[in-house]
């Protein structure tokens, strides 16, 4: 199995994998200019129609389809222990239905995923870059307040 990231023609991260000799599947697609430093504590966000779709992937079910849904995604950098959790609250009036994607980077490699609650938690085993996709499930949309502890908790270890 190898793997490789690069920017595709259209200005996305891709990040594909082969999976078996000769063939290549990617696992995520990012469009870079849209994700937003994360750091502890409340950001607000307003998942809406228009927007760009994102690519993605539940990788923990086995042969689950790619899927495409708005969002936006948040980069930050967490140390070996951290343990982070993302909460999702809905304002007043949205409809929205969050789906939760946790990444390592620049890997591409799903370490977290939860589309059953607007709640995810991970304890964080390699320091490094992550990336966090908020989603809207379906054609649900609205704004939302993003909650975030754990980033940083932990001395960084050599």
């Amino acid at each position: 199995m190898s793997q490789s990231s690069g920017w595709s023609s259209t200005g996305a991260w891709l990040t594909t994998l082969a999976l078996v000799a000769g063939s290549t599947a990617p696992l995520m697609m990012y469009t870079p200019a849209s994700a937003a430093p994360l750091s502890n504590g409340e950001v607000s966000g307003f998942i809406r129609a228009g927007m760009p779709a994102i690519r993605f992937r539940n990788q923990s079910k086995k042969n689950a389809p790619f899927e495409r849904a708005l969002g936006e995604e948040y980069t930050f950098t967490a140390n070996r222990g951290d343990e982070l959790e993302f909460q999702v609250d809905p304002e007043d009036g949205s409809n929205l239905q969050a789906i939760l994607v946790l990444v390592s980077l620049p890997s591409g490699k799903q370490v977290a995923f939860t589309d059953r609650s607007n709640f995810l938690k991970y304890k964080v085993p390699t320091a490094g870059q992550y990336k966090l996709l908020v989603l809207a499930k379906g054609t649900t949309r609205g704004r939302y307040t993003l909650f975030t502890e754990g980033i940083g908790q932990t001395a960084a270890t050599p």
